[in-house]
């Protein structure tokens, strides 16, 4: 709780720029060693209220902090929200500490819905079990598994995970920093059999992510507003969702 109080109180008062110089100090690394847990795997565990939603969550300060004030990356978290449904069994790729894994999770817990969620990284990963085991969760199926294209000994498509006994797939979120279209790649079956709404992160990949969609008869929007784009702009577009409905109507 002291580091928290400590935390919190810098973030106040300081400016960004000074906590960003005092961050780049290397003589201060044991102090941030120490008020960011960052030998601990499991990190501290805080109630959070966002959006009418409430929950335990268990992440690095910083990501608290966020998670307290704003939520993480909020207007995209809304967005989900607007178009998922009480009953939507849903897939989250590259769900870190997840954040929108528990949204989810809470929203659709009374109607039957479902979460599938996927985290690479064991500590993440470690993190976001013990918020599910905390918040009672049973509507999550929690998979610590590189997921792309193909499969390998250390690497899996969502296909062969959970293809086969998922009675409809509703959404895809995908954020992997870097492999997005090898994950969406890995979900072909599900997404030839159930056309799901797919929420990717786009970086320099986005041309070859629209492509592969339009042969499914995708259209794409802009998450915040849910206004159909031009395929061909130049603009950068960090998230893209993509369904073969309108989504503005």
């Amino acid at each position: 709780m002291i580091k928290n109080i400590i935390y919190n109180f810098l973030a106040f008062f300081l400016p960004k720029s000074i906590l960003n110089f005092l961050g780049s100090l290397n003589s201060l690394e044991f102090l941030r060693d120490w008020l960011f847990d960052r030998e601990a795997v499991l990190k501290p565990l805080r109630f959070i209220t966002w959006n009418n939603l409430n929950f335990y969550f268990r992440a690095p300060l910083q990501i608290l902090r966020k998670a307290r004030i704003n939520g993480i990356e909020s207007s995209l978290t809304k967005s989900i929200i607007r178009l998922i449904n009480k009953d939507s069994h849903i897939i989250d790729i590259g769900s870190n500490y997840g954040f929108i894994t528990l949204v989810c999770s809470n929203f659709v817990r009374n109607g039957m819905g479902r979460i599938y969620s996927f985290e690479c990284d064991i500590n993440c990963y470690q993190n976001l079990k013990s918020s599910i085991l905390k918040n009672e969760l049973d509507n999550i199926e929690l998979f610590n598994q590189f997921v792309g294209n193909k499969n390998t000994p250390t690497i899996k498509t969502v296909d062969s995970l959970i293809y086969g006994h998922c009675k409809k797939i509703d959404m895809i979120k995908i954020d992997t920093d870097g492999t997005d279209l090898e994950c969406l790649e890995g979900c072909e079956q599900i997404i030839k059999e159930f056309d799901p709404i797919i929420v990717i992160e786009v970086n320099n990949n986005f041309s070859q992510i629209v492509g592969y969609l339009l042969k499914s008869r995708y259209k794409f929007f802009y998450d915040q507003h849910l206004i159909e784009i031009d395929i061909k702009s130049k603009n950068l577009i960090p998230n893209l969702f993509c369904s073969i409905y309108n989504l503005n109507t």
